[in-house]
């Protein structure tokens, strides 16, 4: 079973427990593939490295949402939230990098200064 959605995040469904996240000691980074897998045979698909490591405040977003559901299995819910999310996080990188090119780069140093 597949579940895709337009946000280009898929779970792959094997035979195993239907998407039980037990992902061992550590969940790794994608890399070429952009897979993020959630046990040994079903992973999330398209999670680029920047999704990845995006950050808000101390937490690492799209890790801490599975760490936080480790040894349970996710619903069909949990995981169209967590593709959402990614998705979310994805179009966020892309605007940070347009107001990043409007500013001009002394506006960065002063609001810096002025935190």
């Amino acid at each position: 079973m597949v579940v895709n959605s337009s946000i280009g995040v898929i779970i792959k469904n094997s035979e195993s427990s239907l998407y039980e996240i037990n992902f061992g000691r550590r969940l790794a980074c994608p890399s070429t593939t952009q897979r993020v897998y959630i046990n040994k045979d079903q992973y999330f698909e398209g999670i680029s490295k920047e999704v990845w490591e995006y950050r808000i405040g101390a937490y690492q977003v799209m890790e801490k949402y599975l760490k936080d559901r480790k040894g349970r299995k996710l619903s069909l819910d949990e995981i169209n939230h967590y593709m959402k999310v990614a998705r979310a996080i994805h179009l966020s990188i892309g605007l940070q990098d347009k107001v990043q090119r409007l500013l001009p780069p002394q506006s960065y140093h002063f609001v810096a200064e002025n935190l």
